[in-house]
C-alpha cells in the first residue's frame, strides 16, 4: 500500500491520563491493603477473608484496566488513506487494504464503545481510534466514524457501518450485579 499524502490519523485522547494516572498509583496501595485483610483474618475471619481476595482481584483488575488505557492513550493510533489503513494498538500492529475490508463494526460496552473492521473472511480489527471508555474520552467519535467511513478512495464505496446490540452491555451490567451481590452477601452475613 503506498501511503497517501492527505490520509486521516486519528488518536485516543490524552486528557484520561490525570484520571487514570493517580488510579494506576493507588490499585496497589488497595491491592497491599486487601492482601493484608487477607493475611490477618485467614483461617479466623472467612468473610473478611473473602471480601479481601475479591478487593484484591478487582485492585488488580483496575491496575490492569488502567495500565491498558495508559498504553492505548500514548502509543495507539489510526492512520487511514485512500488505499488501506494502518493500526497500532499495543504492541499489536496491522495493516489492510480496503478491498479486503467488508465493514466496519461499532461495538458497545458497559462505559463506551470502540471500532472494528471486519475483513470479508471474518477476522477483525480493533481499532485504537475512534473509541470512548471508562478512562478514554473520546470526543468526535460519530464524526471520525463517518470521516473512517469515507477513506476509501479510487473510486471505491463509504464502507458500511453495524452497530452490534445493546444485548451485550446488558450481560455485563448483569455479570457485575452478581458480583455485587455476592460480595455484599458476603460482607453483611
Amino acid at each position: 500500500m503506498t501511503r497517501h499524502p492527505a490520509s486521516l490519523r486519528l488518536s485516543p485522547s490524552r486528557r484520561p491520563w490525570i484520571v487514570v494516572a493517580p488510579l494506576v498509583a493507588a490499585a496497589p496501595a488497595l491491592a497491599a491493603g486487601a492482601q493484608g485483610l487477607r493475611i490477618h483474618t485467614d483461617g479466623r475471619e472467612p468473610e473478611l477473608h473473602a471480601i479481601g481476595t475479591a478487593l484484591l482481584f478487582a485492585a488488580l483488575g483496575l491496575t490492569l484496566a488502567c495500565v491498558r488505557s495508559l498504553l492505548i492513550t500514548f502509543s495507539g493510533f489510526t492512520e487511514a488513506w485512500p488505499d488501506g489503513l494502518y493500526n497500532q494498538l499495543i504492541g499489536r500492529v496491522a495493516e489492510v487494504t480496503w478491498e479486503r475490508v467488508d465493514r466496519l463494526e461499532v461495538i458497545p460496552t458497559l462505559f463506551g464503545r470502540y471500532v472494528q473492521v471486519v475483513h470479508h473472511d471474518g477476522s477483525r480489527i480493533s481499532l485504537a481510534a475512534p473509541r470512548t471508555g471508562l478512562f478514554m474520552r473520546g470526543a468526535d467519535f460519530d464524526q471520525h466514524l463517518t470521516a473512517l467511513r469515507t477513506c476509501p478512495g479510487g473510486g471505491r464505496s463509504r464502507l458500511p457501518v453495524e452497530h452490534r446490540s445493546r444485548h451485550l452491555v446488558h450481560f455485563q451490567l448483569f455479570l457485575m450485579l452478581i458480583f455485587a451481590t455476592t460480595i455484599l452477601a458476603m460482607a453483611v452475613r
